[in-house]
């Protein structure tokens, strides 16, 4: 949630709608922590989004934020897998990125160890013409490559229809890069690619796990 420090405008008022109204009509809101309190709801309305606001936790509490208030090239929901996926537009370096996407409720760095996931990333990747992290990372040339579920690479779908492209001898992230998985240096900067599950309930032959 937001603290009611970090907000420019503190509200009691009656229901979760009316918080999100009130942050609808405030010309510089752009998020809003609903709070349940002795049967009333605390409204923290911010100018400011996740990726800038530190949340707290509090089960009490639920968190809106409007899409303008995450600088992005791409926002929505893709058809094949059901999931939804972010292309943050400032480039970091690859552990940059995971923090990145962790900060957007319910997000995390692209993991794609299904071959109708990797293609539908790997075609966003395409269409805009970036190069963006994903959630893959290995110590060296010739070790493990593991996603950032702690699942080995070689395990999943993805190693048999992926391109990789390894070379780098350090500690390295992957990228997807044209037709192609490459390994980089951990410290250059790319733009993250951010996955979340909207429903809680993934098409059933892509699991979110």
């Amino acid at each position: 949630m937001i603290n009611s420090s970090q907000a420019f405008l503190n509200l009691n008022l009656t229901s979760r709608c009316q918080c999100r109204a009130a942050c609808w009509t405030a010309p510089w809101c752009v998020a809003v922590a609903a709070v349940e309190v002795n049967g009333k709801v605390e409204c923290h309305l911010s100018k400011e989004g996740p990726l800038v606001q530190d949340l707290e936790d509090n089960a009490d509490a639920t968190y809106y934020y409007w899409r303008r208030a995450v600088p992005s090239l791409f926002h929505a929901v893709k058809k094949g897998d059901g999931l939804l996926y972010v292309i943050l537009k400032e480039p970091v370096t690859f552990f940059e990125a995971r923090k990145m996407c962790q900060r957007l409720p319910g997000h995390r760095l692209a993991i794609t160890k299904f071959e109708k996931q990797y293609t539908l990333v790997l075609n966003m990747a395409q269409h805009f013409d970036e190069e963006l992290w994903v959630d893959l990372h290995g110590m060296g040339k010739d070790l493990p490559r593991i996603w950032g579920d702690s699942t080995p690479f070689d395990d999943t779908e993805t190693a048999t229809v992926a391109n990789t492209k390894d070379g780098f001898k350090e500690e390295k992230g992957y990228r997807l890069r044209g037709d192609d998985l490459h390994d980089t240096d951990i410290t250059k900067p790319y733009k993250p690619i951010c996955q979340a599950c909207p429903t809680g309930v993934p098409i059933s032959d892509t699991p979110w796990a």
